[in-house]
C-alpha cells in the first residue's frame, strides 16, 4: 500500500496523491514528496527503482529485511535503516523502517502499521512552516518519535523489574528465573538497535549532508543523538539493576537451600541418637540386656525420648529447626 503525501511549493498540502504523478512532482525541486510504503511487493520495488533511481544494493536490503541499523551514502541520497520499538504483553516488537532521504523527498518501506508514521505525518502536517520545503523537519520528527516511543518502554521494563525484586525477596521460584532472563532478553535486544542507531545519527551530524539536509536540521539531529545516549545510559543502568537481581536470586535460592540443609542435618541428628540407642539394646528381649529390670524397655523409650528432646530444643535455639 502506497501513500503518497506533497507539500507543494505553494505551501499547500495534498494528500493520496497518485503514483503516476510522482516523477513529474519529482522534477520540481520547490515539491517536498513524501512516499510510505507498507507491505512492499515486487512491484512496488520496481517502481521505486523506476521513479527514483534508488541503488540497486540499497533496494536489495529493502527486499530482504532484516537489516542492522546504518546509513549509506549515495550519489543523490541517503538510505536509513531504523527500527521502531513497542512492548506488548511483556514481549519487545522491533518493526524495521527502511529510509530514503533525498533533495526533495522521503520515502519510508515497513510492514504492517506504525503509530511512528502516524504521528509524524501529523506533526508534520501542523509543524511544515519550521522547515519550509525541506526534507530536514520530515526526517527529524520520524527519528524523535522513533527514539521518544523508547523511553516509556523503558519504564515498563523498570517496573517490571520491581515486580521481580519483589518477588526475590518473597518466595523465587523458576517462573522468577524466566522473567529475569526474559528481561534480560529484551534489554539486549533493545540496546542490539539503539546503539546503531546512535552511530546512525553521528554520521548524520559528521558527514556532509548539504546535498540532502538543510544546515538547519543539525541543532535538531543533535537533540536526537543526546536522547540515544540517555537511552543508551538508562538501557546500561537497566541491565546492572538486572545483573544485581541475579546475583540476589542466586543468593535467595543459595541461603534458602541452606536452611532445609541446615533443617535436614539437625532432624537427622535427632532421629540418629534413639536409633543409636535401639541400635545397641536390640529392644527384642523380655527384659532389656544389662538392665536385668522389668521397666528397662519403657526406661530405653523414655532415654530416646529425652536425648531426642534435648537436641531439638539445642537445634531450636541455634535456628538449625
Amino acid at each position: 500500500m502506497i501513500d503518497i503525501t506533497l507539500h507543494a511549493a505553494d505551501g499547500s498540502f495534498q494528500e493520496q496523491v497518485p503514483p503516476e504523478q510522482v516523477g513529474d512532482l519529482l522534477r520540481t525541486p520547490q515539491h517536498m514528496l513524501w512516499l510510505d510504503l507498507a507491505d512492499p511487493a515486487d512491484q512496488d520495488i520496481g517502481f521505486l527503482r523506476q521513479q527514483f533511481g534508488f541503488h540497486e544494493l540499497a533496494l536489495e536490503d529493502v527486499r530482504r529485511g532484516h537489516q542492522r541499523p546504518k546509513v549509506e551514502e549515495y550519489e543523490d541520497h541517503y538510505f536509513l535503516v531504523l527500527y521502531a520499538a513497542r512492548y506488548e504483553d511483556h514481549e519487545l516488537r522491533l518493526s524495521e523502517i527502511e529510509v530514503f532521504v533525498g533533495p526533495n523527498y522521503v520515502v519510508t518501506v515497513h510492514r504492517g502499521p506504525l503509530l511512528e508514521l502516524g504521528e509524524t505525518k501529523e506533526r508534520w502536517l501542523r509543524d511544515h512552516s519550521q522547515f519550509g520545503q525541506e526534507p530536514g523537519w520530515l526526517v527529524y520528527s520520524l527519528l524523535d518519535a522513533i527514539v521518544d516511543r523508547c523511553f516509556p518502554i523503558l519504564d515498563q521494563l523498570s517496573d517490571e523489574m520491581d515486580d521481580i525484586e519483589v518477588a526475590i525477596f518473597g518466595r523465587p521460584d523458576q517462573s522468577v528465573l524466566r522473567r529475569l532472563f526474559a528481561q534480560r532478553r529484551e534489554l539486549l535486544a533493545l540496546r542490539r538497535v539503539v546503539a546503531p542507531e546512535r552511530d546512525v545519527l553521528n554520521v548524520l551530524l559528521r558527514g556532509d549532508l548539504s546535498n540532502v539536509l538543510d544546515d538547519r536540521s543539525r541543532p535538531y539531529l543533535q537533540d536526537i543523538y543526546d536522547h540515544l545516549n540517555r537511552l543508551l545510559d538508562s538501557i546500561d543502568l537497566q541491565r546492572d539493576l538486572l545483573s544485581n537481581a541475579l546475583d540476589a536470586y542466586l543468593s535467595v535460592v543459595s541461603n534458602s537451600l541452606n536452611m532445609v540443609m541446615r533443617r535436614l542435618t539437625a532432624l537427622t541428628v535427632i532421629i540418629m541418637v534413639p536409633t543409636l540407642i535401639a541400635g545397641v539394646y536390640g529392644m527384642n528381649f523380655r527384659f532389656m540386656p544389662e538392665l536385668e529390670w522389668p521397666v528397662g524397655y519403657f526406661g530405653a523409650l523414655g532415654l530416646m525420648g529425652t536425648v531426642a528432646a534435648l537436641l531439638a530444643l539445642v537445634f531450636w535455639r541455634s535456628r538449625w529447626l
